[in-house]
């Protein structure tokens, strides 16, 4: 019995083992199937994965099942096409098999390992995470009388190693997370439970119009959260957020209502020392910030309480203090100490024209020199300030305490600030005023500048004494510095910001490569020596006013040797020499020689309402330019950005419209008149000689006044425009072409490989007056899709080449001499671009030496569709011809002349020719002479037939001869009746 019982358990157990090994891949292809066919039905983007990336299993975590999904890609299409929006290594969810056959969904874990997410939202509000495809609410109500709900249950979620972009080009906010994990514990079966998270990165940044709040900071998050599904409210319990260093916890609760979030939180630091706080700091945070020695504590705290909706916010507050700390670097004598702050921000209602800011205190001391001060702002609303700040900093000093590694700086800096009352833009207020900043004996040099920057001199004060903002004066008394034997001097001043009047004289030079150097442009070159001797004095309102005359601006500037390269600029610009003369009303360009790229570039001219442009917010910048370029090769210019930085930068950059193309082509606040003459311009495949021509732009729209060019060995003429002053940009052009090479137009331009195939075969020349106009792509090239337009096209003397078309025409036409067929003379075509299709009114050509007429259309998928009229006399009529006939007509046909009608279909690549119509030479279709010719034979016949019969019908009525007379009067009744039967039935 026992023995019987270990083999039917053994069995047991076996078979077990069995289906755990193999049932899974029995449901492989299935699982496999269904995702494939749910993507298709249900995602708007390109999803991949390998075809072994699908794994599905029982033995990992028996007696649980595990599906695993590795490799797995999503990619975006249409804008975002080639923008990848998640990489993932490695997707695992495993379920309790037990639990599903009692009737609860529970899932042990989810896994996600090493994701890469990039999500992009465009300036428009259009999402590239957007991608599930919308579908119609065909949903039936729920019945809740059948069955009971199923349970789900989830017990952790892990987001492990993930790197996550966002760039928000519309709301300009831009995050990046590198190295991002977050482990999730809770029963979400539960309607009350708590969620224990963990999270961790090691790089975390964020901005807002530019401006970055969080740099490459780490992270460190442990919260547990009691979520209260029933009232959506959850309540904070242990909890510490580690930034850096910077250590702090917070507790209360967040609830969520229909249209409003009602919070009650406080949060406070956990940790104290005043080095945690000191981590917070730029550039301070590096691998050796352990070294750095720190004394002091400080204290932060806040609260969040009341409700946000909309532009509400909860009441608020900050508090942060730190007295009398100090740090010090290691192996620098000197610390940086005294440090105290006392900061306080405070709103009592939400509204943020209600916050009050104070700095009450902000000090410390390096060495001998001390900087105090305060900042008072009690609303911002028409900010009411009170501030002072007295500082004196020997800036050797400073970098003996606050180490700038490879450059020495020298000098001593004062500052002085007493600032009280209130800025109101609306009402001209502004603070009583009395500043001044003056630093003497300044010395910068870096690893990068061998020679420093010297004798460096400023001082400056400003000063209100009214309270009114037309009274406030800022005085440049001197500024100097000396780089490398170059001496700049300026000074002037500013006043009355109401309405902005200035005095402002500049005289020197400038090394532009040195001063690169003391700034450390990466990856950026900048070289070249600017000298100007310059002056201006003047009034905002006369320059807003075109007052020019009671404006001043005098002097000259000059460039030499200047270049500049960047990794979005790779081309680089240089400037070998440029003259500009300045005067109120204009700039005059006497002199300017350049290279961009591998192009040679001249130019004179001059600029106008300079000042207006400068200085109003919707100046207009005009000018005239006579442009001088030798060659230019416009194909070095298309080289992609890097993607992340194009991001970064583009959600720091403010958007004037909501459009889809995201920079505007032709700025709206230039106005130029340019004439200009390049030798030879190449683009894509397209190579123009002796380019000339006459632009103008302005309002967002540049027009082609007059553009002469040779191209593939003729002559062409461009009138238009190009518009950019809508949402998606136009073009409207008149072409005038003489005589271009048709084989090479087809080589060059995709219009004509689209629309006209054929022109590969034609070994000749054309002429064209068209119009052409649609939309332009993002990269400003015609779309093919959207073209309009119409003209004449007319070939010159030519030959075609043999194609499949020219085979099917010889197999329904004989030749009247030799080559007729392939020579053709002035066609000329009227043709019409509409809604993807290329159409020609009819048009006569010799083909085989016959007249035919030609009409029909090319649509851009290839397809074709013309009829060919011709004339075929009876000794050119082909076996296939008088086969095609005898199929038409439904009889032999004898030799005659005629005229039929071939429909030419299919593509160029792949014709089909067939009969349409034949008729006579005198133009009556054959098929209405046959049918009038047996009409005749078959009512000959049918009257004998009729009078044959009325005959014998007679004789039987009225028998012999014995009613001769009503025999032929009845028999004529019938022949009549007869005659109007067959008439109406041939139609006569």
């Amino acid at each position: 019995m026992k023995k019987k019982l270990l083999i039917i358990l053994g069995s047991f157990v076996g078979v077990l083992f069995l289906a755990v090994l193999f049932l899974p891949y029995l449901f492989k292809p299935s699982i496999k199937q269904a995702a494939d066919k749910f993507i298709a039905e249900n995602i708007d983007a390109d999803v991949a994965f390998p075809k072994d990336g699908l794994s599905v299993g029982m033995l990992r975590h028996f007696p649980n099942f595990t599906l695993a999904l590795e490799d797995l890609s999503v990619a975006g299409r249409n804008e975002f096409k080639g923008d990848t929006l998640v990489r993932l290594k490695k997707l695992e969810v495993t379920v309790n098999v037990m639990a599903l056959v009692a009737g609860r969904i529970e899932v042990k874990s989810i896994i996600l390992n090493e994701p890469k997410l990039n999500v992009i939202v465009l300036p428009n509000g259009k999402a590239n995470y957007d991608i599930y495809k919308a579908k119609p609410d065909t949903a039936q109500p729920e019945d809740t009388t059948k069955g009971k709900p199923v349970k789900f249950r989830l017990k952790k979620l892990s987001l492990e190693n993930a790197d996550i972009i966002y760039s928000d080009q519309k709301s300009k906010m831009f995050a990046s997370v590198k190295n991002l994990s977050i482990t999730g514990k809770g029963d979400l079966a539960e309607n009350v439970f708590d969620l224990a998270t963990k999270l961790t990165a090691d790089k975390a940044t964020v901005a807002m119009g530019g401006v970055e709040y969080l740099s490459n900071k780490s992270l460190d998050f442990n919260f547990v959260v009691n979520m209260d599904m029933n009232n959506n409210k959850y309540t904070f319990k242990d909890n510490s957020i580690k930034i850096n260093d910077f250590n702090f916890g917070f507790d209360g609760w967040v609830q969520m209502a229909q249209k409003n979030i009602n919070m009650d939180v406080r949060f406070k630091a956990l940790d104290n020392s005043f080095k945690g706080l000191l981590s917070l700091v730029p550039g301070v945070y590096t691998e050796s910030f352990g070294d750095i020695k720190a004394d002091g504590e400080f204290d932060f705290s806040g609260y969040a309480k009341g409700t946000l909706r909309d532009s509400l916010l909860p009441a608020f507050g900050v508090k942060l203090m730190a007295k009398n700390a100090s740090f010090k670097y290691p192996k620098v004598p000197d610390a940086i100490k005294d440090i105290n702050i006392d900061l306080n921000v405070d709103n009592k209602d939400g509204l943020i024209p209600s916050t009050a800011i104070s700095i009450n205190r902000f000090a410390f001391k390096i060495g001998s020199n001390p900087f105090d001060g305060y900042l008072k702002v009690a609303n911002l609303k028409n900010f009411p300030v009170d501030a002072k700040v007295n500082a004196r900093l020997n800036l050797g000093e400073l970098t003996s305490a606050f180490p700038i590694e490879g450059m020495t700086i020298k000098g001593v800096f004062d500052l002085a600030l007493n600032a009280k009352g209130v800025y109101n833009d609306k009402t001209g207020e502004f603070p009583i005023l009395n500043a001044s900043a003056k630093l003497a004996n300044g010395f910068v040099q870096n690893k990068l500048l061998p020679t420093p920057l010297e004798n460096l001199n400023f001082a400056m004060t400003a000063t209100n004494t009214t309270g009114k903002a037309e009274n406030t004066l800022v005085q440049i008394g001197t500024f100097k510095m000396l780089l490398a034997g170059e001496n700049l001097n300026a000074s002037g001043s500013i006043r009355n910001i109401k309405d902005l009047a200035w005095d402002i004289k500049v005289l020197g030079g400038v090394d532009l490569e040195k001063i690169a150097k003391i700034f450390d442009l990466k990856d950026m070159t900048l070289k070249g020596k600017v000298k100007a001797n310059l002056a201006s004095s003047g009034k905002l309102s006369d320059v807003t006013a075109k007052r020019y005359s009671n404006v001043k601006a005098s002097g000259t500037m000059n460039v030499s040797s200047f270049s500049f390269l960047s990794p979005s600029f790779k081309q680089g610009v240089s400037i070998s020499s440029a003259a500009v003369i300045f005067t109120p009303a204009s700039i005059s360009l006497t002199k300017f020689e350049s290279k961009v790229g591998s192009s040679n570039i001249s130019a004179t001219g001059s600029i106008t309402n300079y000042m207006g442009f400068l200085f109003k917010p919707n100046g207009v910048l005009g000018g005239n330019l006579n442009v001088n370029i030798p060659t230019f090769n416009a194909n070095e210019w298309m080289t992609p950005a890097d993607k992340e930085a194009v991001a970064k930068q583009q959600a720091a950059q403010p958007t004037k419209s909501d459009s889809s193309i995201a920079v505007s082509m032709i700025p709206k606040n230039i106005s130029f008149d340019m004439k200009a003459h390049i030798g030879k311009f190449t683009y894509d495949n397209v190579v123009a000689d002796n380019v000339n021509a006459t632009v103008s732009m302005a309002n967002g729209i540049m027009t082609i006044k007059d553009a002469n060019m040779g191209i593939i060995g003729g002559q062409v003429n461009v009138k238009g425009s190009f518009d950019s002053n809508v949402k998606k940009p136009k073009f409207d052009l008149d072409l005038i072409v003489k005589a271009v090479s048709v084989p090479k137009a087809f080589e060059t331009f995709e219009t004509v490989k689209k629309y006209a195939p054929i022109s590969q075969f034609f070994m000749g020349n054309m002429d064209l007056n068209f119009n052409l106009k649609g939309d332009l792509t993002k990269d400003m090239a015609p779309e093919i899709t959207t073209m309009n337009g119409g003209g004449l096209i007319k070939l010159l003397s030519g030959t075609l080449k043999d194609t499949k078309f020219t085979s099917l025409m010889s197999q329904y036409t004989k030749s009247s001499a030799a080559n007729a067929f392939n020579e053709f003379k002035e066609i000329v075509m009227s043709a019409a671009l509409k809604d993807g299709k290329m159409s020609v009114k009819p048009f006569d050509i010799s083909i085989n030496g016959r007249k035919t007429t030609v009409s029909g259309y090319t649509a851009l998928d290839g397809n074709i569709s013309y009829n060919l009229d011709m004339e075929v006399p009876a000794n050119a009529v082909t076996k296939q011809m008088t086969s095609a006939l005898s199929r038409y007509l439904g009889k032999e046909t004898g030799s005659q002349d005629m005229k039929v009608t071939l429909g030419l279909t299919g593509t160029y690549a792949k014709p089909s020719l067939k009969l349409i119509n034949v008729a006579s030479a005198n133009g009556k279709p054959l098929q209405n002479e046959v049918k009038e010719a047996v009409q005749d034979k078959v009512k000959a016949e049918a009257t004998k037939e009729i009078n044959k019969q009325a005959d014998k019908l007679l004789n039987k009525v009225l028998g012999g001869n014995s009613a001769d007379t009503a025999k032929k009067s009845t028999k004529k009744q019938l022949e009549n009746a007869a005659k109007n039967t067959l008439n109406k039935l041939f139609g006569k």
